[in-house]
């Protein structure tokens, strides 16, 4: 090829890019505070631009990355009849469904590459019931602490020294509770989750928490060490306030890498340190009101059952909308990240050779967190709508969570049945052979 036309040919794709580079756009927010486009679900939002030096041989298209979110008026504008070089537009955002996207302006020119000029936020906010989810957030505060006080009111600590006075059913525990489980939730967060932080952070957070007093409860059921699941529980609680701040600085910002969230150190530290608080209180009571905390011991049972329907019923009936954004990752997820739990409790239980009562307690104190303490530094500690959209998380672990344990306290009692049912017919058996030969001993004196 000769030369001169090789160059002739890189000087007309040079002033091409130059003319495309050449165009300015400029956005009117309709927020000074913030450079988002903010809209109602179910309403409406007006967002004007100038479109400065552009080729009138090309056109604008609108692109919306998750148009369940939000829809616009227009998809795209026709440029080629303009003859000024300069236009101001509008563009009108409609809120279909609370969440949060993406919004691309991508400039086509006749015969060229398309740009993306801007990338503007678009948040959809959800009208919301704000007494009725007040009251909500208010009331699993209030349950989550009078629960936990009366943890520490009915922690018998002679049965905490004595188990941990064999330390290795407790140490695997915290081991699985607390270092796989938050890695388990990072990495199922990573695969999952890469365009949604806010949903990475959640997972992380739920992966990260405390075990709940729902283990107690299913290590009854299920016939395990109540006194070590009590143990580990009280442990794990008391762990939590140094363990999730670690890892959310270890890994958290790495998460929110790129993205307008940050991770809140400061409310989830005084969410945690309420924990304490509480078992402090719990434990005083204990020693100075021993009566009171006899009392208090009666009713925890009662009470923790309660939270979990509470907290399963009342939280459905106040964020049923949170179902809309149930996708298969976020059910997933949160099925991956408990039941590969329970699976990883139970399979360090196995290895290190502990009796089948610890490894119930392993592996239920492994796989169940603490959703009333999720719930309530996800709603303390982000801003709308990521606070609502971080919660679809420890919903969807809070429906999961009992299947894999009914089905196994289910076959538990079936074999039991089985087992009684067979000893009975045992018994008969042996009690029929022994009569005959009664009988005939019996004969043989009386002749």
């Amino acid at each position: 090829m000769c030369p001169f036309i090789a160059l002739l040919i890189l000087f007309q794709i040079f002033c091409l890019i130059c003319d495309v580079t050449s165009v300015k756009i400029d956005i009117k927010f309709p927020s000074n505070k913030t450079k988002e486009i903010q809209v109602e679900e179910g309403g409406q939002q007006n967002v004007s631009f100038i479109l400065k030096d552009f080729n009138n041989r090309s056109n604008l298209t609108f692109k919306i990355r998750d148009p369940s979110v939000v829809g616009v008026n227009e998809e795209f504008i026709e440029l080629y009849q303009i003859k000024t070089k300069e236009i101001e537009e509008t563009i009108v955002f409609n809120g279909k469904l609370f969440g949060f996207t993406k919004f691309d302006i991508v400039y086509n020119e006749k015969d060229s590459v398309p740009v993306v000029l801007e990338t503007l936020e678009v948040v959809a906010y959800r009208k919301a019931n704000k007494a009725l989810e007040s009251t909500f957030t208010g009331l699993v505060i209030v349950l989550v602490s009078l629960n936990i006080i009366n943890m520490g009111c009915a922690l018998d600590l002679k049965v905490v020294n004595e188990t941990l006075s064999r330390p290795y059913a407790i140490i695997i525990g915290f081991i699985t509770h607390y270092f796989f489980m938050p890695m388990l939730a990072y990495f199922i967060g990573k695969v999952l989750f890469s365009d949604a932080p806010y949903l990475r952070l959640s997972l992380f957070i739920f992966g990260c928490s405390p075990g709940g007093s729902a283990a107690n409860m299913w290590t009854v059921l299920l016939g395990g060490n109540l006194n070590l699941s009590v143990t580990m529980t009280f442990i794990s609680t008391l762990c939590a306030v140094f363990m999730m701040p670690f890892w959310l600085f270890l890994l958290g910002n790495n998460i929110l890498e790129n993205s307008a969230i940050h991770v809140p150190f400061s409310n989830i530290f005084a969410s945690l340190l309420s924990l304490v608080v509480c078992i402090s209180i719990g434990l005083g009571i204990q020693k100075y009101k021993p009566k009171l905390a006899q009392k208090s011991k009666k009713i925890l049972a009662p009470v923790s059952g309660f939270l979990i329907v509470f907290v399963v019923i009342f939280a459905s009936a106040t964020y049923w909308y949170l179902f809309k954004r149930m996708t298969l990752d976020i059910i997933l997820a949160a099925t991956l990240n408990v039941w590969l739990g329970f699976a990883i409790g139970a399979l360090f239980g196995i290895i290190f050779r502990q009796k089948f009562e610890d490894i119930i307690s392993i592996t239920v104190e492994t796989g169940i967190q603490n959703t009333g303490i999720v719930f309530v530094i996800l709603r303390v500690a982000l801003s709308p709508p990521f606070d609502l959209l971080s919660m679809t998380i420890p919903v969807a672990s809070s429906c999961i969570t009992a299947i894999p344990l009914t089905v196994l306290f289910l076959i538990m009692k079936y074999r039991k049945r089985s087992q009684k049912k067979s000893d009975s017919d045992q018994m008969i058996c042996q009690s029929g052979e022994r009569t005959p030969i009664r009988s005939n001993q019996l004969a043989v004196e009386t002749e």
